[in-house]
């Protein structure tokens, strides 16, 4: 059984908007076999639902995807990332494949970053 492990976890850029409640953030990841060397990027973003509700009105003929998106209420960087560290634990497999792709229902991997 393959176990993966958070190795790190990077915030690259936070926008906040004239409120507190209206924020986005990048947020990087890399993701490996737990004891191992190496593993993969992963890439989220958090929004706010302000800053949602706003995205959709500036371009109302548009759709934003929920892969990769995670939607909270407050810009609490450790809650997101116990959040994370949950859904990695959950996407052990058989396989790295099996568990990078189990990933990649949750996050953009490199190959789409």
């Amino acid at each position: 059984m393959v176990i993966p492990e958070l190795n790190t976890f990077s915030v690259v850029s936070v926008d906040f908007g004239e409120e507190i409640d209206d924020f986005t953030a990048d947020i990087y990841m890399d993701i490996g076999e737990a004891h191992s060397e190496g593993g993969e990027t992963f890439h989220l973003e958090v929004t706010s639902p302000k800053r949602l509700e706003r995205i959709l009105k500036e371009h109302p003929d548009e759709v934003e995807i929920g892969r990769g998106l995670f939607i909270a209420v407050d810009y609490n960087i450790h809650v997101i990332e116990r959040q994370v560290e949950r859904l990695i634990k959950a996407c052990k497999r058989s396989t790295w494949t099996e568990v990078s792709q189990a990933l990649s229902c949750y996050f953009y991997d490199e190959k789409a970053i």
